[in-house]
């Protein structure tokens, strides 16, 4: 008997499907190795028994979609009465959220997960909690309910970072996940309203090329003279866990959501055997790390420079923050001075610190690149934000300030040595396969690197793989060997060139002004009162 056969029959003894076919008895049993044996000519591989097999499973499909659709539509709904709650009153402190946490809630969660994420302590995957997926959610909601259920300890992997050194990353159980996606949404549709404007990092509707996008108009359209490259030494390690939760009951007034927060922040650390408990920090890798280190760095920092800047700043001051990584523009050094002094001792009773090696105020912007002879200056110095390095250039006339975006070298030559590594696996695949690799590993740099003055550095970059590829190939046999005018006849036109996948901010930020110009013509047209 077929498993959606099954789940059919499953849903019919509950009520939620009530046309079921005539010619299917059913068991109250519900013994099913005794129901073939009764009935063999359901498990007939027959044309006519086969269609109306597929018929059956086909209309389960759509009536069990049909209702998850519908639970999906009422999760929504309530998530959207909390972000509209929060919006209308932003001072608003929400007492009652626990019984968001229900069982539609936590099914919606579960079904957002990435399926082939791995698996944490438990060793239970995506699919495997799947199997039996009502049973299970009920099961969790009881024991959140009830207060009994407790996170289990975080396995902890390591990978490599961009910038060289090992990132420490967590992996939680699958129940740990669902319930941290449950309270992600709740938590955000709260905060999202809170959050300013110069917050980019993982937030809906947000994307690193926005935060790259307000740095690139800061310095060419506003009076830019200095930038603040600050760096904070493990930020993620190191909040301060008794200030976040202070916060949260800023606007939190339900204590049961406080304590859940608390629980899944205190769970221990299983690091190559070894358990550990932390006093502080949030864990990389969780599903609602990001936004509570978001909801601790808005108020620590975001908060602090906006109120400065219009308490304090002389000059003109912009501020921009993806995650961790923020930078500070400024139009006059005293104002950076002042405010990189007051910063760090904010930071550091909120229990982080600046990194010393890393944080520098460089002169930087459209009035830099010329001496006060008026001559052009050849060098100036650059500062590296979310991939991109950024220097002062001039236009092809020599007569305008350009802003350059180029790829980091050192992460493109480790990008190259980690290409090579995996070059020497595959290269024993058939040619196709291993073009159909390259090319990937291509698109997906081209997809967020792609951006205008950036195209010769990933020439480049194109140009070393194939040298790379051309050399595998030659190694494969010591007979044959492949000559630069084949390879680049036959090979190189199948490897994909760099074409700009981002237009210019300017561009991209009017296309973003008309939209919105737009929406509210339309909203007027509907609500003249607006």
């Amino acid at each position: 008997m077929g498993e959606t056969l099954q789940k059919w029959i499953e849903e019919w003894k509950n009520g939620r499907v009530k046309d079921l076919p005539d010619w299917i008895p059913i068991d109250e049993a519900g013994d099913w190795a005794e129901f073939e044996k009764q009935h063999p000519e359901l498990t007939r591989h027959d044309a006519e028994r086969l269609e109306r097999y597929h018929q059956l499973e086909e209309s389960l499909k759509g009536k069990l979609a049909g209702d998850i659709q519908k639970e999906n539509e009422t999760v929504l709904k309530a998530l959207n009465d909390i972000r509209s709650a929060s919006i209308r009153n932003r001072d608003l402190k929400f007492t009652s959220l626990f019984h968001h946490l229900n069982i539609r809630m936590l099914t919606y969660a579960f079904h957002q997960l990435r399926k082939e994420a791995a698996a944490g302590c438990d060793k239970i995957t995506w699919q495997q909690y799947a199997q039996n997926l009502e049973e299970n959610v009920n099961n969790l909601w009881k024991r959140l309910v009830n207060w009994s259920y407790y996170p289990q300890p975080v396995r902890r992997t390591y990978i490599p970072k961009a910038s060289g050194g090992l990132r420490p990353l967590g992996i939680c159980a699958i129940e740990d996940k669902i319930v941290q996606y449950a309270l992600k949404l709740i938590l955000e549709n709260i905060y999202e309203a809170k959050f300013k404007g110069v917050s980019y990092g993982f937030r809906p509707g947000t994307r690193a090329h926005d935060a790259l996008d307000a740095v690139y108009m800061a310095i060419t359209t506003k009076n830019v003279n200095y930038i603040l490259d600050a760096d904070i030494v493990g930020c993620f390690d190191n909040i301060n866990r008794s200030i976040l939760i202070e916060i949260l009951k800023d606007k939190i007034g339900d204590t049961r959501i406080i304590k859940l927060v608390e629980r899944l922040m205190n769970v221990g650390i299983l690091d190559k055997g070894e358990l550990r408990l932390l006093d502080n920090g949030v864990i990389q890798g969780s599903t609602l790390s990001p936004l509570l280190a978001n909801i601790f760095l808005d108020y620590v920092i975001d908060t602090f420079v906006i109120w400065w800047r219009a308490t304090f700043a002389k000059g003109e001051v912009y501020f921009v923050r993806y995650a961790d990584d923020y930078i500070i523009g400024f139009q006059y050094k005293e104002d950076a001075i002042n405010l990189l002094k007051v910063l760090e001792d904010r930071l550091l009773c909120a229990g982080l610190r600046l990194n010393t090696k890393k944080t520098r105020l460089i002169e930087f912007g459209k009035n830099v690149r010329r001496s006060k002879d008026g001559e052009t200056k050849l060098e100036t110095e650059v500062f590296n934000f979310l991939g991109f390095t950024h220097k002062c250039g001039i236009s092809h006339k020599g007569r305008k300030f350009k802003l350059m975006r180029n790829c980091i070298s050192e992460r493109i030559t480790k990008k190259i040595q980690d290409i090579d590594t995996k070059l020497d696996k595959i290269i024993f695949r058939p040619l196709k396969e291993v073009i159909q690799w390259v090319n990937g590993v291509l698109q997906g740099y081209y997809a967020y690197f792609a951006v205008h003055d950036n195209l010769q550095p990933l020439s480049s970059f194109r140009h070393a793989i194939m040298e790379l590829l051309h050399k595998k190939l030659n190694r494969l046999s010591q007979r044959s060997k492949w000559t630069w005018d084949f390879f680049n006849k036959h090979i190189s036109p199948q490897i994909l060139f760099p074409k700009v996948k981002h237009p210019y901010p300017s561009q991209r930020m009017a296309e973003r002004q008309k939209t919105l110009s737009e929406l509210r013509y339309s909203i007027r047209k509907v609500i003249p009162d607006h």
